[in-house]
């Protein structure tokens, strides 16, 4: 029954990214600016972020978890303030420290409040920057809240994670930066264990990791070869001027460079919508199996396939088998 399946995935040109992306029946995320499609804007809506920002994000375009629901053809996760399954805020912590929005632990129980995780849910977590950024120095608290997060969330029934871990800069400020070069290796690699730990210790649960940190080393030691022209500098200039502070009504940011794809960074601290695809596409790599590792199995299929195709041509025309 099995060769018969495979026959005809393979017959109906179905690809194995295709069948892992089923497996999946939505995508909730929790998190912070990075991952927020208009939870804060929604709330707060005298400060609702100006254009070109997206519509709520903290970037000129989708974020990256929007470019993920994509790829994988899944519904876009809209934010949970507007009834979606987004539940990430910007300005959120993990939890251990105080944020300027809705930290993960408060929205993991908001979730919680009113939903059983699905076993076939994707549950998407990235958080931490603003524990460093606010004045948390212990990184294994940060990590330990983030870890009480998804563990609460395993334990209602959740069952399939993909977590990010953090580059060692983030947007233009050196201070914070510093303060980030301090933080995040201990954090990482808590993170990378604790998950680790997880997996093994729990019956069904997957746990796929994102190499933010990675690949942000990657785009500076090569921006050209990600297709950036400038990693070091906003494309929106007034967006890194602004305090936050409210605008006139149909206030727009007219600074802005006229190739912000070519631009890592969109305001001081936000990457533009050019990397969040990037980061996407990290995600993706970390659920679907490399290519090379595809066709290896496809070609094993198809071995299978055949000799299935042929056992089953036998049987049916009551062919016997040639002995020598």
């Amino acid at each position: 029954m099995r060769q018969v399946i495979l026959c005809v995935i393979i017959a109906t040109g179905i690809s194995l990214q295709t069948v892992y992306a089923q497996t999946y029946s939505g995508i909730t995320v929790f998190g912070d600016s990075l991952s927020d499609t208009g939870n804060q804007a929604t709330r707060f809506s005298e400060r609702v972020l100006p254009p070109p920002y997206d519509e709520g994000r903290w970037s000129n375009g989708p974020v990256w978890v929007e470019y993920l629901a994509q790829q994988l053809a899944l519904p876009l996760p809209a934010a949970s303030t507007s009834g979606g399954t987004n539940y990430a805020w910007g300005g959120g912590t993990t939890g251990s420290i105080p944020g300027l929005g809705i930290n993960i632990d408060m929205q993991v129980n908001t979730y919680l409040q009113d939903h059983t995780p699905g076993n076939a849910e994707l549950f998407v977590v990235l958080g931490g920057v603003n524990d460093s950024f606010l004045g948390q120095r212990n990184a294994s608290v940060a990590v330990d809240k983030l870890m009480e997060s998804i563990s609460r969330l395993s334990d209602a029934g959740a069952r399939h994670f993909l977590v990010s871990n953090l580059p060692e800069k983030v947007g233009i400020y050196q201070s914070l930066n510093d303060q980030l070069k301090v933080f995040v290796p201990s954090f990482n690699e808590r993170l990378w264990s604790a998950l680790d730990d997880l997996q093994a210790n729990s019956d069904g649960v997957s746990v796929h990791k994102v190499d933010f940190h990675r690949l942000y080393d990657d785009i500076v030691a090569d921006p050209n070869g990600f297709g950036f022209t400038d990693v070091t500098h906003p494309a929106c200039v007034d967006c890194s001027r602004w305090d936050g502070n409210q605008l006139p009504p149909g206030y727009v940011f007219a600074n802005v460079v006229p190739n912000p794809e070519q631009f890592y960074l969109w305001d001081d601290i936000h990457p533009s919508s050019a990397v969040h695809r990037l980061i996407s596409e990290a995600a993706y790599a970390a659920i679907v199996p490399e290519p090379s590792t595809e066709q290896s199995l496809a070609f094993a299929f198809f071995g299978l396939a055949v000799a299935c195709r042929a056992a089953h041509n036998g049987v049916r025309r009551g062919t016997p088998a040639r002995r020598p």
